[in-house]
């Protein structure tokens, strides 16, 4: 049993097992349309799950191209949802010239390429963008890439601050995830000093609710970081996800942050491989890959945002017209807050 959440999911799973089980047994693998019909069954009997990394990337070649994926369906069905937008054609309206972005995909060249953005808005606010956290593996990297100088801009603005300067807003909507060594990469150089900003646990044995106890998580500071005492403002949307929104809870334990734009994904479990903690994400050769959450997470008040999504300080709902039109609200709150 290596689901992270059986304490706080209320899918009542051992009257799916019973419902399901016998419908399962009756199927023949080697006809293609049970092979097929298989995929609506896994679809139904796993819509309740809220673990927000979950889903099921089918091998089988008869149903390759299908996906079991209950956190979407359950978005798509909330009320204000949106699909991704991309932000940053509009926010680089509002940048001084002079600002810098980079595109690449050096670092994961079988994934989607991470896009990059910084600049200064309105001559005093530093401003920064990323698609997606895997920033460390492109500055680290030994070959050039066009993220690299993107983070060292944005780096060494904040290691000195130009008097200019009242407010950081740091843009991650519709920023899938990404790597957990970017959490001490990024966020250590907003800080001085470690920051405890929630708890972890995974599964410890086999039994349905044997669990790690809970472990302190704390993000560290980067060699040579400041103390920041200017205001740090976090942009999120329905596709901050994942990596984007442990940066987001952290950032949120400074004192002199805030929150805006929508609620996020809500998939805030740490995904790693099954041999790590013996349960989350797993492989049943020739037929399906299945994702899911290694680690569960919760913040300081004991509350876990999975399936739900952290809600923002200030709300700012999405508006695709204005967008369209050239006004970013949710940009132009936050720059309105650090005045």
């Amino acid at each position: 049993m290596n689901y992270v959440y059986w304490d706080i999911d209320t899918t009542k799973w051992d009257k799916v097992y019973y419902r399901f089980m016998p419908v399962f047994e009756s199927l023949d693998l080697n006809n293609s349309n049970d092979v097929k019909k298989s995929v609506q069954l896994f679809r139904q009997l796993c819509d309740g799950l809220i673990d927000g990394h979950f889903y099921i990337d089918f091998t089988h070649p008869d149903i390759s191209d299908s996906l079991v994926y209950p956190a979407f369906d359950q978005k798509q069905n909330k009320q204000g949802f949106h699909q991704p937008y991309p932000y940053y054609f509009v926010v680089k309206k509002y940048l001084n010239k002079g600002y810098i972005e980079g595109t690449d995909n050096i670092s994961s060249p079988y994934d989607a390429p991470v896009y990059a953005l910084s600049g200064i808005l309105e001559d005093s606010i530093l401003y920064f963008h990323c698609s997606a956290f895997k920033l460390l593996q492109s500055y680290s990297s030994q070959q050039n890439n066009a993220i690299k100088p993107v983070l060292n801009y944005f780096i060494s603005t904040l290691k000195n601050l130009p008097p200019s300067i009242n407010g950081i807003i740091i843009d991650i909507r519709n920023n899938s995830g990404g790597d957990l060594s970017d959490l001490n990469f990024f966020v250590g150089n907003l800080i001085d000093e470690p920051v405890h900003f929630g708890y972890t646990r995974h599964k410890s044995g086999n039994g349905r609710l044997d669990y790690s106890p809970w472990i302190n998580a704390f993000v560290y500071p980067q060699q040579d970081s400041k103390k920041n005492s200017l205001p740090i403002i976090v942009l999120i949307d329905n596709f901050s996800a994942s990596m984007a929104e442990i940066v987001a809870m952290a950032i949120k334990c400074l004192p002199n942050s805030l929150c805006i734009g929508e609620s996020s994904f809500g998939a805030t479990g740490i995904t790693t491989s099954y041999e790590v903690y013996n349960d989350g994400q797993f492989e049943v050769n020739g037929f399906m890959k299945v994702k899911a959450s290694s680690v569960m997470f919760k913040n300081l008040n004991d509350y876990s945002f999975e399936g739900k999504g952290i809600l923002p300080d200030i709300f700012i709902p999405f508006n695709r017209d204005k967008l369209n039109e050239g006004h970013d609200m949710q940009l132009e709150r936050a720059i309105s807050e650090i005045y």
